[in-house]
């Protein structure tokens, strides 16, 4: 069950997500925040059943509500968070870029403020620091697959939460 994420539609080019109760669809209106808590949302409607919930965790999103990481291990909510850690709010970033050009303006003074670098965040210690188990930053992609068997096979077992925060490129939204 896929709780968020969508990637630029990705998640349908990846997963068969045609069947009800498969995916909770799009957050409204940019829904700040969003993931997290349609993530907790659906650890609490799918309890007690053998469904792995999924939530393709935007890193700008999470950091408007990271105690959600938090909710997820106090109630003991199994769920696999995967991070996609472009490290920047990149929807406000391409867009002030996108302003700032229109405006002959200097793009690298437009996008301050959106760009979550020095220091990066470290989403698998801030997931720690909670009460989640997790692993990352993740930046070769060749460690994925043994990181991705370690954290269902903990979710399985343990029934609580797993974060990989892994570092992903920006993708853009035109």
């Amino acid at each position: 069950m896929v709780a968020n994420g969508h990637l630029q539609g990705w998640t349908h080019r990846i997963f068969s997500l045609d069947q009800p109760r498969q995916h909770l669809g799009r957050s409204g209106g940019g829904g700040l925040g969003y993931g997290i808590g349609a993530t907790i949302g659906a650890c609490l409607a799918f309890r007690n059943e053998e469904k792995l919930i999924v939530n393709i965790q935007s890193d700008g999103d999470l950091l408007f509500t990271p105690g959600g990481l938090w909710t997820l291990a106090h109630y003991k909510l199994p769920a696999l968070i995967i991070m996609n850690n472009n490290r920047s709010y990149y929807n406000s970033e391409e867009h002030q870029a996108s302003i700032a050009r229109f405006r002959n303006r200097n793009v690298e003074i437009g996008v301050t403020g959106t760009k979550l670098e020095d220091p990066f965040v470290d989403f698998a210690t801030l997931a720690k620091s909670m009460g989640v188990e997790a692993v990352g930053p993740l930046e070769n992609p060749y460690e994925i697959d043994v990181a991705l068997k370690k954290a269902i096979t903990y979710i399985k077992t343990e029934k609580k939460p797993f974060l990989l925060d892994i570092v992903t490129e920006k993708m853009s939204y035109k």
